[in-house]
Protein backbone atom coordinates (compact mmCIF):
# COMPACT_ATOMS: atom_id res chain seq x y z
CA UNK A 1 0.00 0.00 0.00
CA UNK A 2 3.03 2.47 0.76
CA UNK A 3 4.35 2.11 -2.91
CA UNK A 4 1.01 2.49 -4.14
CA UNK A 5 0.64 5.92 -2.36
CA UNK A 6 3.82 6.63 -3.57
CA UNK A 7 2.75 6.04 -7.04
CA UNK A 8 -0.33 7.39 -6.50
CA UNK A 9 1.33 10.81 -5.40
CA UNK A 10 3.72 11.32 -7.69
CA UNK A 11 1.02 10.76 -10.59
CA UNK A 12 -0.65 13.61 -8.81
CA UNK A 13 2.25 15.50 -8.80
CA UNK A 14 3.04 15.17 -12.63
CA UNK A 15 -0.56 15.68 -13.55
CA UNK A 16 -0.35 19.06 -11.45
CA UNK A 17 3.40 20.35 -13.62
CA UNK A 18 1.82 19.33 -16.90
CA UNK A 19 -1.37 21.12 -16.24
CA UNK A 20 0.37 24.48 -14.49
CA UNK A 21 3.71 25.09 -15.82
CA UNK A 22 4.79 28.44 -13.98
CA UNK A 23 2.66 27.61 -10.84
CA UNK A 24 4.21 26.00 -7.50
CA UNK A 25 2.97 22.42 -6.73
CA UNK A 26 0.69 21.86 -4.04
CA UNK A 27 0.82 19.23 -1.66
CA UNK A 28 -0.49 16.09 -1.86
CA UNK A 29 -1.91 13.49 0.98
CA UNK A 30 -3.18 10.70 0.18
CA UNK A 31 -6.02 9.05 2.60
CA UNK A 32 -7.26 5.56 2.85
CA UNK A 33 -10.23 4.76 4.54
CA UNK A 34 -10.09 1.78 6.22
CA UNK A 35 -13.53 -0.22 5.88
CA UNK A 36 -12.62 -3.56 7.10
CA UNK A 37 -14.35 -5.00 10.38
CA UNK A 38 -10.72 -4.86 12.13
CA UNK A 39 -8.15 -2.29 13.05
CA UNK A 40 -5.38 -1.14 10.28
CA UNK A 41 -2.62 -2.60 10.82
CA UNK A 42 -0.83 -2.33 7.84
CA UNK A 43 2.41 0.11 7.82
CA UNK A 44 1.75 3.70 6.31
CA UNK A 45 5.19 5.02 5.79
CA UNK A 46 7.78 3.77 3.59
CA UNK A 47 10.71 4.73 6.31
CA UNK A 48 8.98 2.01 8.34
CA UNK A 49 9.60 -1.26 6.26
CA UNK A 50 13.38 -0.02 5.91
CA UNK A 51 15.87 -2.02 8.28
CA UNK A 52 17.80 -0.14 11.03
CA UNK A 53 21.03 -2.03 9.76
CA UNK A 54 20.43 0.14 6.32
CA UNK A 55 19.32 2.83 7.85
CA UNK A 56 22.36 3.11 10.29
CA UNK A 57 25.31 2.87 7.20
CA UNK A 58 22.44 4.85 4.62
CA UNK A 59 20.49 6.63 6.64
CA UNK A 60 16.96 7.38 5.24
CA UNK A 61 16.45 8.28 1.31
CA UNK A 62 15.69 11.59 0.67
CA UNK A 63 12.25 10.56 -0.75
CA UNK A 64 9.62 9.14 1.14
CA UNK A 65 6.45 7.33 0.20
CA UNK A 66 3.08 7.55 2.80
CA UNK A 67 -0.33 7.92 2.96
CA UNK A 68 -2.95 8.80 6.10
CA UNK A 69 -6.27 6.31 7.36
CA UNK A 70 -9.02 7.12 8.03
CA UNK A 71 -10.23 4.32 10.57
CA UNK A 72 -13.48 4.30 12.10
CA UNK A 73 -12.68 2.05 14.66
CA UNK A 74 -10.35 4.14 16.22
CA UNK A 75 -12.60 7.33 16.46
CA UNK A 76 -14.00 7.89 19.72
CA UNK A 77 -17.66 8.36 20.29
CA UNK A 78 -17.25 11.71 21.24
CA UNK A 79 -15.70 12.53 17.73
CA UNK A 80 -18.52 10.58 15.81
CA UNK A 81 -21.11 12.88 17.28
CA UNK A 82 -19.42 15.70 15.01
CA UNK A 83 -19.86 13.97 11.86
CA UNK A 84 -23.12 14.46 9.52
CA UNK A 85 -25.58 11.61 10.20
CA UNK A 86 -24.96 9.72 6.96
CA UNK A 87 -21.39 9.44 7.34
CA UNK A 88 -21.53 8.33 10.97
CA UNK A 89 -24.25 5.62 10.23
CA UNK A 90 -21.63 4.22 7.82
CA UNK A 91 -18.67 4.78 9.91
CA UNK A 92 -20.68 2.99 12.59
CA UNK A 93 -21.24 0.09 10.71
CA UNK A 94 -17.76 0.05 9.69
CA UNK A 95 -16.90 0.00 13.27
CA UNK A 96 -19.18 -2.39 14.15
CA UNK A 97 -18.96 -5.11 11.45
CA UNK A 98 -16.27 -7.45 13.18
CA UNK A 99 -19.30 -8.34 15.41
CA UNK A 100 -22.72 -9.07 14.08
CA UNK A 101 -24.73 -8.71 17.30
CA UNK A 102 -23.52 -5.53 18.21
CA UNK A 103 -24.06 -4.20 14.88
CA UNK A 104 -27.48 -5.69 15.00
CA UNK A 105 -27.99 -3.71 18.06
CA UNK A 106 -26.58 -0.56 16.69
CA UNK A 107 -29.08 -0.45 13.66
CA UNK A 108 -32.23 -1.45 15.46
CA UNK A 109 -31.24 1.49 17.99
CA UNK A 110 -31.24 4.01 15.01
CA UNK A 111 -34.65 5.22 13.75
CA UNK A 112 -32.34 6.94 10.53
CA UNK A 113 -31.88 3.03 8.95
CA UNK A 114 -35.62 2.83 7.81
CA UNK A 115 -35.64 5.75 5.52
CA UNK A 116 -31.56 5.88 3.94
CA UNK A 117 -30.73 8.67 1.16
CA UNK A 118 -29.50 6.63 -2.40
CA UNK A 119 -25.90 7.44 -1.64
CA UNK A 120 -25.99 6.06 2.29
CA UNK A 121 -27.96 2.98 0.92
CA UNK A 122 -25.32 2.13 -1.86
CA UNK A 123 -22.74 2.57 0.23
CA UNK A 124 -23.95 0.70 2.98
CA UNK A 125 -24.31 -2.32 0.50
CA UNK A 126 -21.23 -2.12 -0.55
CA UNK A 127 -19.58 -2.69 2.62
CA UNK A 128 -22.56 -5.28 4.21
CA UNK A 129 -22.52 -7.20 0.73
CA UNK A 130 -26.61 -6.42 1.41
CA UNK A 131 -29.10 -5.74 -0.55
CA UNK A 132 -31.42 -2.57 1.38
CA UNK A 133 -34.53 -3.32 -0.60
CA UNK A 134 -36.61 0.01 -1.68
CA UNK A 135 -40.12 0.91 -0.84
CA UNK A 136 -40.03 4.96 -0.90
CA UNK A 137 -37.06 4.89 0.98
CA UNK A 138 -33.96 2.68 1.23
CA UNK A 139 -34.91 0.71 4.76
CA UNK A 140 -32.70 -1.96 6.64
CA UNK A 141 -35.22 -3.79 7.66
CA UNK A 142 -34.83 -6.74 5.41
CA UNK A 143 -31.06 -6.46 5.38
CA UNK A 144 -30.95 -6.94 9.21
CA UNK A 145 -33.37 -10.12 9.01
CA UNK A 146 -30.77 -11.28 6.53
CA UNK A 147 -27.89 -10.79 9.31
CA UNK A 148 -30.00 -12.10 11.91
CA UNK A 149 -29.90 -15.45 9.93
CA UNK A 150 -26.51 -14.82 9.22
CA UNK A 151 -25.34 -15.09 12.75
CA UNK A 152 -27.81 -18.12 13.60
CA UNK A 153 -26.22 -20.06 10.77
CA UNK A 154 -22.53 -18.70 12.01
CA UNK A 155 -23.64 -19.84 15.35
CA UNK A 156 -25.00 -23.52 14.47
CA UNK A 157 -21.54 -23.99 12.56
CA UNK A 158 -19.54 -23.13 15.15
CA UNK A 159 -21.47 -26.01 17.35
CA UNK A 160 -20.39 -28.35 14.53
CA UNK A 161 -16.99 -27.35 14.33
CA UNK A 162 -16.72 -27.68 18.34
CA UNK A 163 -18.67 -31.11 18.25
CA UNK A 164 -16.44 -32.59 15.72
CA UNK A 165 -13.11 -31.08 17.36
CA UNK A 166 -14.19 -32.93 20.08
CA UNK A 167 -14.78 -36.59 18.72
CA UNK A 168 -18.60 -36.31 19.34
CA UNK A 169 -19.34 -35.98 15.62
CA UNK A 170 -17.25 -36.71 12.14
CA UNK A 171 -16.35 -34.35 9.69
CA UNK A 172 -18.88 -36.37 6.98
CA UNK A 173 -22.04 -36.13 9.41
CA UNK A 174 -21.62 -32.19 10.21
CA UNK A 175 -21.56 -31.85 6.30
CA UNK A 176 -24.68 -33.63 5.67
CA UNK A 177 -26.11 -31.65 8.18
CA UNK A 178 -24.79 -28.33 6.95
CA UNK A 179 -25.53 -29.56 3.18
CA UNK A 180 -22.05 -28.73 2.49
CA UNK A 181 -19.09 -30.85 0.70
CA UNK A 182 -17.01 -32.17 3.33
CA UNK A 183 -14.00 -30.55 1.65
CA UNK A 184 -15.94 -27.20 2.24
CA UNK A 185 -16.71 -28.13 5.81
CA UNK A 186 -13.14 -28.57 6.29
CA UNK A 187 -11.81 -25.34 5.23
CA UNK A 188 -14.90 -23.53 7.03
CA UNK A 189 -13.63 -25.46 10.59
CA UNK A 190 -10.30 -24.67 9.72
CA UNK A 191 -10.58 -20.73 8.87
CA UNK A 192 -12.99 -20.52 12.43
CA UNK A 193 -10.13 -22.03 14.61
CA UNK A 194 -7.16 -20.23 13.26
CA UNK A 195 -9.43 -16.87 14.29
Amino acid sequence: MVIRAGIASLLIYDNQIVSSKKEKLKPVYIIVFNMLDRKWSEVTDLRELLSQDTIKVFGYPLVNSGYHVLDPHKLKDDNLEKINKPLKLVLNIIKNQGDKDALLSYINSEEAFKNLDDKTAKLLETIMKVDIPFDGGYNMCKAIEDIKSEVKLEGKNEAYYELTKDGVITKETAAKKLNISVEKYEKDMNAYFEK
